[in-house]
């Protein structure tokens, strides 16, 4: 009776055995001939195209002068033909690395081999970077550029762009801080004479070493020399101060001068206290020579607050 059962079972299950083999044969590789194989430049791949960019693209001196690197994200199509086309960019920098990604892709020898499906050619588009990255000769450069906005008697509006915002805010916030006396109150003129000092001389900077403290900032020393009409003491040892960079949106700014900015942060907040207690305006009052100017000085500090808000 029990091998009976058996033999039944079985005889119920033998329909079941094709099924199982037509299905194991469906999951068998796909041929080679069925698989993509991507476009080959100069009888390599897309790490040989990267080689002959880097040795291809020309860095812009007015890119470097400006401290401007990073990385250039472009898209490209090779096509079927074997053709580079449709080079765009896609996250660029600054235009003239751009033009630049552009100019050298579009440059290359036009000597791919198309990308293949099941043995057919097709068209293949590639996201591509072009990498500009300041060499450390390039970035002693910069700094030498940058040292020019330097305050000295007084901050150029146009060192607006050679600074990060936050620095440049502390030293205008610094300088602009109306004072009630430069000799006792309030002196700012420390502001005025960062390097030269109250002489008349003209700074001469030059670059001691930079080096990077991360990837979006760096630290550099530089020398000062002071010039009276153009002459240099051969005697005078150059001082020494750091320099701190920051990157910021492709460009090396200027971030800090010999620890000048938490200087300047800590001499507005003390300033401001003054605004706020009527410190100035009372000391004002006391002196008989200076009463005469506190209707301007009240205008002046509002001036500030209206600039710098309160």
């Amino acid at each position: 009776m029990k091998n009976r059962a058996i033999i039944l079972l079985l005889l119920l299950l033998l329909p079941l055995v094709p099924a199982m083999a037509q299905e194991q044969e469906e999951f068998e590789a796909i041929p080679m001939t069925y698989q993509k194989k991507n476009p080959s430049f100069n009888g390599g791949d897309a790490n040989d195209f990267s080689k002959w960019v880097n040795e291809h693209k020309n860095y812009p001196e007015e890119a470097k002068k400006a401290g401007i690197e990073g990385r250039v994200t472009t898209q490209f199509t090779i096509t079927k033909e074997g053709k580079l086309i449709n080079a765009r960019i896609l996250r660029g920098v600054h235009p003239l690395l751009d033009e630049e990604a552009i100019r050298v892709i579009e440059s290359a020898p036009q000597n791919w081999k198309p990308g293949e499906r099941r043995g057919e050619p097709i068209d293949v588009t590639y996201t591509f970077p072009v990498i500009f990255k300041l060499s450390e000769e390039d970035l002693a450069c910069r700094v030498l550029e940058l040292c020019r906005y330097i305050p000295d008697h007084v901050l150029k509006p146009e060192a607006k762009e050679a600074m990060t915002p936050e620095f440049f805010r502390a030293l205008s916030e610094a300088f602009d801080a109306p004072v009630a006396d430069y000799m006792e109150i309030g002196d700012n003129e420390w502001l005025w004479y960062f390097v030269t000092g109250n002489g008349g001389s003209e700074p001469v900077y030059g670059v001691k070493s930079v080096s990077l403290t991360s990837k979006d900032s760096a630290r550099a020393v530089i020398t000062v020399r002071q010039s009276w009409e153009g002459v240099i003491d051969p005697k005078e040892n150059p001082k020494e101060y750091v320099v701190m960079l920051k990157r910021a949106n492709g460009r090396w700014l200027l971030d800090d001068f010999d620890g000048k900015k938490a200087e300047c942060l800590a001499y507005v907040r003390d300033v401001r206290e003054k605004y706020a207690s009527g410190k100035y305006v009372k000391y004002l009052k006391s002196e008989k020579g200076l009463r005469q100017y506190i209707p301007d000085f009240k205008e002046r500090v509002e001036a500030f607050y209206t600039k710098y808000g309160k």
